[in-house]
């Protein structure tokens, strides 16, 4: 046995981290999300800290404790869109920008900013350079109205003799 583990079962009765028991704090709501109770950052995400880690998000702990690493490079998202929840089963390690057109997504509420319906298959025109999304609804007003400009400024222009 390590000295770390015979300082801890000397104190603790166990070589187990005593840690995961703080990891504990939390109070499960009847949506099913494990709220957190403990610390939280400003924008609502709990965070755990421990004197070898630092300060962490309490939810990529707690998942990395019940579901394994998280891999490389991924982030957590919340499927139930609560912060303070960190129930590893509302919570997905996705990329990033998965996790940004997800949340950004769940902010609209199905709709664009001029409030056509976002929920059918058909509703995102994906330009292909960029990888953008926009509402076909709005893309195709948008190219219409260009269009109609563009050919009235050709109309008034002078021809050249």
């Amino acid at each position: 046995m390590c000295e770390l583990h015979y300082r801890r079962a000397r104190t603790t009765g166990t070589t187990g981290d005593p840690h995961l028991n703080n990891l504990l704090h939390y109070a499960v709501a009847p949506t099913g999300c494990w709220e957190w109770q403990g610390a939280r950052y400003s924008n609502g995400y709990g965070k755990t800290s421990r004197q070898i880690h630092g300060t962490r998000l309490a939810q990529r702990v707690l998942y990395a404790e019940h579901c394994g690493p998280i891999p490389e490079g991924a982030e957590l998202d919340h499927l139930c869109r609560n912060r303070a929840c960190v129930n590893p089963g509302h919570l997905e390690p996705v990329a990033r920008a998965v996790n940004i057109q997800r949340g950004y997504d769940a902010r609209q509420g199905g709709r664009c900013k001029n409030g056509h319906d976002l929920t059918r298959s058909d509703a995102y025109y994906v330009e292909p350079k960029s990888g953008r999304r926009q509402c076909r609804e709005c893309w195709r007003r948008n190219y219409r109205t260009a269009r109609r400009n563009l050919n009235a400024r050709r109309a008034v222009q002078p021809k050249a003799s």
